[in-house]
């Protein structure tokens, strides 16, 4: 074992904690509170006996660069402690090791380098950063509340705006047919009646796509912030729903789209009226989007139905956030009191063409929403790197598309959901193979490398969603592989998100996006794939390893050569690990994993937690010896 692969920090109170003890919140699990001014202790380990002369470490203290040199400290189950006290008087401290041995090496989240690279990968601390601690141990349920669930017993109005109102059992209207005017009935108090169902499954954390008052089934263009669509039930409904969903020991978030609204909405009718008139007699609106006096207007993705809100007006913030009763903050008061938003298009929120504002407008929008209800969870969506979000000052977490669905997808054999996205090039599979497990194990680190690992475990774990195929749709793949795919899912830093149907393999197509959406398949149900999920379910939520454990990759090796094609990941924490490992071979293949690098005692036991086969693992020392097909996968949990 080269002792290079044993150096090792992170985030936790095991590696970063205050010089008293007691500064950890007993709320947030193993994430100590620090408060911004105060001494703290940045711990790093290696291996003992490693041959190092020093170990310096390089702080960016607000432009600030500062070395101090690491002091040794105890010895702990085989690994050498070393240890600084660093005070910081800014919010986000930044740092960096520097390791003299025989030769110079550096250490940040990326890994060990022979060479200093940008600080963009820095270990990252946040002081007085509150976390909504309630999301560690969370497991979410995304749902399209149109195609989930009905309640007889709630006759739910059905206005003009429904052009085609189908049965619960027919296939989603093309676009071209329906234009997203399709309707099945589900409704809020059609969810209440589901959450019976949803606790057996092991949710304990709901998501739902848009609810508000809008034309189309999808409700992504919003026409009044202020109800709740009479289709789903109205603002009752939900009080209902939130209650409920509370009382059953659960959280919700909803859905805000505050990009855009829909043409038809009322700001956008009143700010039209008499364009070209010197006065403005669109009520004051014409401020809230971007209208020349010709009527020509700035819209989403150049869809003229759903018009661009201007954030230069600052009665539009007061309106979507700065006001008692704004929309973010009205939904989370009384009575329906959600518990976070999930916020569209939120990478595009306060930019146009000739202006920049979305890093201000998230500012505000945090604080003001913190501050009205500081356990609240902020999650944007950005399907590319969204690391400049991430860093403690504005979202919790991205709907991680590019730390998860996307690196999974490509890894099985899938298409890039990205360009899919923006292409639509439906004829076009990955072959996992010219992808790769390296490739896959760069991107993973490359997502969670630039951002405090605080924020690592907020992160939202995606595979599917309403803007991507159902993975199990894809006949091209292997049902071994959609297994694998979704332990991947779980044992990445972050919380994990089933999209509604997948733990009954609802049926859908990857052609279309209404293929994306079909109504939940109630009447066929599928133990085999339910109780799969619930057993991963019950695992991430009462094992914390999973919930703070560190996380690294480790090599598995054939007559001690590196095996590429075998992927290894493991969480851990100071006496448990969990391990999942899988092949991408062409042929079977006999590996040894060796835990050196993140163990130095012996394994105690060993707990078989899910595998393709169970007879094929031989346990020495703080080896594990398995015999693995291209079909086989295995996960443990593994006890010191």
């Amino acid at each position: 074992m080269e002792w290079e692969k044993t150096i090792y920090t992170d985030g936790s109170s095991e590696f970063v904690s205050g010089v008293d003890g007691v500064t950890k919140d007993p709320s947030c699990l193993d994430i100590c509170y620090l408060g911004m001014g105060q001494p703290i202790v940045i711990r790093i380990r290696v291996i003992s006996g490693a041959p190092i002369n020093d170990i310096y470490i390089r702080l960016d203290a607000n432009g600030e660069i500062i070395r101090k040199k690491m002091k040794k400290g105890e010895v702990k189950k085989g690994f050498q402690y070393y240890y600084v006290v660093v005070i910081s008087l800014t919010k986000q401290l930044k740092y960096r090791f520097i390791i003299y041995a025989n030769t110079v090496k550096y250490y940040t989240q990326i890994g060990v380098l022979d060479n200093d690279i940008c600080e963009m990968y820095d270990f990252k601390v946040l002081f007085d950063y509150k976390m909504p601690e309630w999301v560690i141990n969370s497991v979410f349920y995304q749902i399209v509340p149109d195609r989930f669930a009905k309640n007889d017993k709630d006759k739910s109005s059905v206005g003009e705006k429904v052009k085609y109102y189908l049965n619960w059992d027919e296939t989603p209207m093309s676009y071209e047919e329906g234009k997203c005017r399709d309707y099945y009935g589900g409704t809020l108090d059609g969810i209440c009646g589901k959450i019976k169902y949803l606790s057996e499954l092991g949710i304990n954390a709901v998501y739902l796509t848009p609810i508000f008052e809008a034309l189309s089934s999808h409700r992504y263009d919003t026409i009044d912030y202020d109800n709740v669509d009479a289709m789903l039930g109205g603002n009752k409904a939900l009080e209902r729903l939130t209650r409920k969903i509370h009382d059953n020991g659960m959280k919700i978030i909803l859905d805000a789209v505050i990009n855009h609204t829909s043409s038809e909405h009322r700001w956008f009718k009143e700010a039209t009226l008499h364009c070209n008139s010197s006065t403005d007699e669109g009520g004051g609106k014409r401020e809230y989007y971007y209208i020349d006096k010709s009527g020509k207007y700035l819209s989403w993705n150049g869809l003229p139905e759903y018009p661009k809100l201007n954030y230069r007006s600052n009665h539009l913030r007061e309106e979507i956030y700065g006001n008692d009763n704004s929309f973010l903050k009205k939904w989370t008061n009384y009575p329906y009191e959600i518990d976070g938003w999930r916020i569209d298009s939120a990478a595009e929120i306060g930019d146009s063409f000739d202006y920049e504002l979305k890093h201000e407008v998230w500012k505000e929008i945090v604080d003001n929403l913190c501050k009205n209800k500081n356990s609240i969870y902020l999650v944007g969506e950005y399907w590319n790197d969204a690391s400049r979000f991430l860093q403690g000052n504005m979202w919790h977490a991205t709907m991680n598309y590019a730390g998860c669905a996307r690196p999974i997808r490509l890894l099985i054999g899938d298409r890039d959901i990205l360009d899919e996205q923006v292409g639509r090039n439906y004829n076009v599979l990955n072959s996992e193979k010219s992808f790769g497990v390296d490739n896959f194990r760069k991107m993973i680190m490359d997502f969670y490398a630039k951002i405090p690992w605080t924020m690592h475990c907020l992160q939202f774990n995606i595979i599917d969603s309403h803007d991507c195929y159902r993975l199990h749709n894809n006949c091209s793949i292997p049902r071994f592989r959609i297994l694998e795919a979704i332990m991947i899912q779980y044992m990445l830093p972050g919380v994990p998100c089933i999209y509604y149907g997948d733990e009954r393999e609802i049926k859908g197509d990857i052609d279309s996006p209404e293929g994306i959406r079909y109504p939940m398949n109630w009447g066929k149900s599928n133990a085999e794939m339910f109780a799969f999920y619930q057993n991963l379910n019950r695992l991430r939520r009462n094992d914390n390893a999973f919930s703070y454990g560190g996380f690294t990759f480790l090599d598995a090796f054939v007559n001690d050569k590196v095996q590429e094609d075998i992927l290894v990941m493991v969480r851990f924490t100071i006496d448990k690990m969990i391990m999942f490992a899988c092949s991408f071979c062409e042929k079977k293949v006999n590996v040894n994993i060796d835990f050196e690098s993140i163990l130095r005692e012996k394994i105690k036991n060993v707990e078989i937690l899910f595998a393709s086969r169970e007879d094929s693992y031989v346990l020495e020392n703080s080896t594990i010896s398995l015999s693995l097909d291209s079909d086989d996968y295995y996960m443990f949990r593994i006890s010191i």
